[in-house]
């Protein structure tokens, strides 16, 4: 676990704003997973702010920022699964703290640009390195997708069957039977 040593809204001595993501203390060099699939943005503040960030931006306009890190495994504009590896844990940027102040400053945005409290990602964070508990979300995501196929054929099914139920006189039956055949062989 990675002790957390400074929260949302937090207003240390050294800040003079509320902090706005939640710091975890960790060894430099830890590696850093992303949260959510999706393209990456690098921002690189040198010696202030964050120092050398990641930003995810999942499809919902959320923005999930890892501030601080030593290294990048990434570039902008790749595209990353949950879980992948997007760079290490570090002290760049403004940073305070004993022994180096080696941290992961985590934020989140939503999706009008505003920063939010991060911790529901918190077990996310606790967990990124975790391979138990990484491939327990790969399964979630899996058995999710499944379903939703599934119940997505079904929809198509009941479409298909009442499509050809229809009395759609000879021109509309020739335009159901088309859409019929459209219908089973689109990737569902």
């Amino acid at each position: 676990m990675y002790p957390i040593t400074s929260r949302f809204n937090d207003f240390e001595p050294f800040r003079t704003i509320p902090h706005k993501g939640i710091d975890f203390a960790m060894q430099n060099g830890t590696q850093l997973k992303a949260i959510v699939e999706r393209k990456i943005q690098i921002v690189d503040y040198g010696n202030l702010l964050a120092g050398k960030t990641v930003i995810v931006q999942s499809s919902d306009g959320m923005k999930f920022i890892y501030g601080h890190l030593s290294e990048f495994n990434v570039k902008s504009g790749d595209y990353v699964k949950q879980g992948d590896l997007i760079g290490l844990s570090g002290n760049t940027g403004n940073v305070f703290g004993s022994g180096g102040g080696y941290h992961l400053d985590f934020s989140v945005k939503n999706e009008h640009g505003q920063f939010i409290d991060p911790a529901p990602y918190i077990e996310f964070i606790q967990n990124m390195n975790n391979p138990q508990y990484m491939s327990s979300l790969l399964a979630e995501s899996v058995k999710s997708a499944s379903e939703s196929a599934f119940s997505l054929g079904n929809i198509m099914q009941q479409f298909n069957e009442s499509l050809s139920n229809f009395d759609f006189g000879s021109f509309g039956q020739f335009t159901a039977n088309i859409i019929s055949i459209i219908l089973q062989i689109l990737p569902f």
